[in-house]
């Protein structure tokens, strides 16, 4: 009887402390934003989410319709840190992890060989009660704001 009483709040436990699932296709908010998107140019940002990976697929809008493709950023989201991108100055790793409902992305960016000259930015990504509204909230102080976009028929 014990085990019955229990069932209930355990599944309450299960799905309060799942992560929520931000795959979708957002558009920047410049209204209710108070910085610019990491990606210079980006205005749609597609999100694909399937088990630990995360991709973030930046493009930009022309006309209101979708650009070429800026930048494509995979994540996964065991907490360990990932090679990332390199361009001829730099290279980046990537890390994130959820904690309470929030994601948490970090990137880390080696500009020499020794590693001195780095740097670490990290983003907080929070999904709205209603699921329609995506902030990100970054390390640097700025905050991006993106509005879901309906889903194609």
């Amino acid at each position: 009887m014990r085990k019955l009483l229990l069932l209930p709040f355990l599944l309450f436990a299960l799905f309060a402390c799942a992560e929520p699932n931000i795959t979708g296709t957002w558009k920047l908010d410049r209204d209710a934003s108070t910085g610019s998107p990491s990606v210079q140019g980006a205005s749609l940002l597609v999100i694909t989410q399937s088990g630990d990976a995360l991709t973030f697929d930046y493009y930009p809008l022309k006309n209101g319709q979708r650009g070429d493709l800026l930048q494509s950023d995979g994540y996964t989201t065991d907490g360990l840190e990932h090679p990332g991108y390199k361009t001829r100055t730099y290279v980046t790793y990537l890390q994130a992890y959820w904690r309470k409902k929030q994601l948490v992305t970090r990137t880390r960016a080696i500009m020499d060989p020794e590693g001195y000259q780095t740097f670490t930015n990290e983003n907080h990504w929070s999904l709205s009660e209603d699921g329609k509204t995506l902030t990100d909230k970054s390390s640097d102080g700025k905050k991006v704001v993106y509005s879901r976009e309906p889903a194609a028929q």
